[in-house]
């Protein structure tokens, strides 16, 4: 738990559940020193269709986590050939994003 703590700052496990909830997550992206974490609020996150754990297959987390995916595993089945996109340089884009400045 110590990691969590000393990630999070200020705020408790409740409270970090709370930022999730609300922002209505459909995918979960977490480093393997949050797992416990996730395992604790998995649970209450009803929006989420996936946790992706950031690890390969050998590093996954021994966590009671639904929908649980190894994010190597993930990409793997992504084919490499990715086509960019191309626009003019000022066409519009947003970003949301929570920081830890949240009350």
């Amino acid at each position: 738990m110590s990691n969590q703590q000393s990630a999070l700052g200020q705020f408790s496990i409740g409270r970090v559940g709370q930022f999730s909830i609300s922002a209505d997550n459909l995918y979960l992206f977490f480093d393997l020193s949050f797992a416990a974490l996730v395992e604790q609020l998995a649970h209450k996150l009803k929006t989420v269709k996936a946790f992706i754990a950031l690890c390969n297959r050998e590093q996954m987390p021994a966590i009671e986590v639904p929908g649980l995916v190894c994010y190597e595993d993930l990409i793997a089945e992504q084919s490499s050939n990715f086509i960019w996109s191309e626009f003019d340089e000022r066409t519009a884009s947003s970003m949301c994003y929570i920081s830890g400045t949240y009350r």
